[in-house]
């Protein structure tokens, strides 16, 4: 099914490890500065569908190759290879199929320009997929077996547009997919005081089976995640940024919060405090009177805090025993620094392997396997990831 593509204004600003300055709101730009929209449009919409077709190998056979000597068909065939790298070389054919009737691609033109023949268009793309689990493989979300995997993604890429002869249509050349910058105001590691102790843990007397000693009901973590994981609206009762790009830290926040982590709040104007955790600081954020702590909205400093001061999670960098409830941090440039967030909410198994399937914010992700979220990263060569394992003492 195929929807016609929405132009929009927007601000379009890179960085989801947000401090303070982010939360302003951001001045717009203009859809189409400087070229034909009407043209744009219909290779974004043109390309969309080429992302959709490469579900299908029946229809999509060219990707691979530029046989052809005409530069229209070697532009078109390079469109599909990239095509094919944001839609069907996600899929993983050992665990499970895809259901293609319900395979859907739309995308939304935010702004477009053009410089020396080149037009650049800021793209948010939806892909919403069926995956069907192959024989041998078990797929479950929340600790519910699943029969099938409904996956939605939203993803940022800024396309270049060029057209490879004077009178041909414009073809996508290049898609770069956009993702959290790094945030280089907060202190490394080297320099903050770790001497802050772990949280008191609750009685196991006290606690169901899903909870653990902090409090942490990991089914109710996964629940609010797969309720506001399906589009890039932010729930209204918690603040967020009015930049989609950034809020994924304080999506993981309000999970854990929805799952019943206890906010760590006490009286102070320094909202940078690493002993804090909380989305209602008394000091002025936005225009607002309260506003979040570093730890809630921000990635370095929320993985600090839930590994050495929430007592509900343990250092664990290898990503197959990221189980339910665990959470998964990247490093863009591998340094350390964490940019972005994501909570594991299902696991698919399959004899020996275990892939994590997560939902995340900015950019969105419901139910996405773990394995397209390392593709969704290909622009970073040097990304490293980083695990916190859920983690109860009964266990």
């Amino acid at each position: 099914m195929r929807k016609s593509v929405l132009a929009s204004i927007t601000a379009v600003v890179l960085c989801s490890t947000v401090v303070s300055s982010a939360w302003a709101t951001q001045p717009l730009n203009t859809a189409g500065t400087g070229t034909n929209s009407a043209e744009v449009l219909k290779a974004v919409s043109g390309y969309s569908n080429q992302i959709e077709d490469s579900y299908n190998p029946s229809i999509f056979q060219s990707f691979m190759q530029y046989s052809s000597p005409d530069a229209t068909q070697k532009a078109e065939e390079k469109e599909k290879q990239l095509a094919f790298q944001t839609g069907g070389a996600t899929v993983d054919n050992q665990m499970v199929t895809v259901d293609r009737p319900n395979v859907h691609v739309t995308a939304n033109l935010l702004t477009s320009s053009t410089k020396e023949n080149k037009t650049y268009a800021t793209v948010d793309i939806t892909k919403q997929v069926r995956y069907l689990p192959k024989p041998g493989t078990t797929i479950t979300i929340a600790n519910q077996k699943r029969d099938y995997l409904d996956s939605t993604s939203v993803t940022r890429h800024v396309l270049t547009l060029e057209k490879p002869t004077a009178t041909s249509g414009l073809k996508v050349t290049n898609d770069v997919i956009q993702t959290p910058a790094e945030d280089s105001k907060i202190a490394p590691l080297s320099q903050r005081n770790l001497a802050v102790q772990p949280l008191a843990a609750n009685s196991s007397a006290k606690r169901d089976y899903n909870t653990n000693q902090a409090g942490l009901n990991y089914i109710k973590e996964i629940n609010y995640a797969d309720k506001w994981s399906t589009s890039s609206k932010m729930n209204p009762a918690f603040p967020s940024s009015p930049n989609r790009m950034a809020n994924c830290t304080n999506f993981v926040s309000q999970s854990l919060y929805a799952g019943g982590l206890k906010e760590n709040l006490f009286f102070t104007l320094n909202n940078k405090d690493l002993a804090l955790w909380t989305w209602r600081l008394p000091v002025p954020h936005g225009g607002k009177l309260t506003g979040p702590s570093l730890t809630w909205d921000n990635a370095d400093a929320n993985y600090w805090y839930m590994a050495h001061r929430s007592n509900a999670f343990k250092v664990n960098n290898n990503m197959s025993q990221m189980w339910q409830g665990s959470l998964i941090y990247a490093s863009w440039n591998g340094n350390g620094h964490k940019d972005h967030a994501m909570v594991v909410v299902g696991l698919a198994v399959k004899g020996n392997r275990v892939e994590p399937i997560i939902d995340s914010q900015s950019n969105t992700r419901h139910q996405i396997w773990f394995e397209q979220e390392q593709n969704y990263a290909r622009n970073h060569p040097k990304v490293k990831w980083y695990g916190l394992q859920y983690y109860d003492d009964r266990w």
